[in-house]
């Protein structure tokens, strides 16, 4: 029985998000809101400038009114075909200094 508990648990989380962490207080992941939104998060790929993957977030965290705002703007350009892309929305301080170093 607790082989089948512990399997069950396992399948469970394999079905959890692969960002899934708790987010900052009024902050929520891009994609949960709108996912029309394109993502382009080059620094977790290795096509940048660094030539390898840069750990950080592997999704965009904004701001709620952020969102809202990209939300709106997404809502009004798309009338017209156009997609807002967001380019490598996650970089934290140590991902700055990753940078850096690379550059200098």
């Amino acid at each position: 029985m607790k082989l089948i508990l512990t399997s069950l648990i396992f399948i469970f989380m394999s079905f959890l998000p692969i960002y899934a962490k708790s987010l900052p207080k009024g902050f929520v992941y891009l994609q949960d809101i709108d996912p029309t939104i394109i993502q382009n998060m080059h620094y977790y790929s290795d096509e940048n400038f660094v030539g390898k993957k840069v750990d950080g977030y592997k999704a965009p965290e904004v701001t709620i009114e952020a969102v809202k705002a990209l939300k709106a703007v997404q809502a009004e350009i798309q009338k017209d075909g156009y997609s807002l892309i967001i380019y490598d929305a996650y970089r934290p301080q140590n991902i700055y200094k990753i940078c850096l170093n690379v550059l200098y």
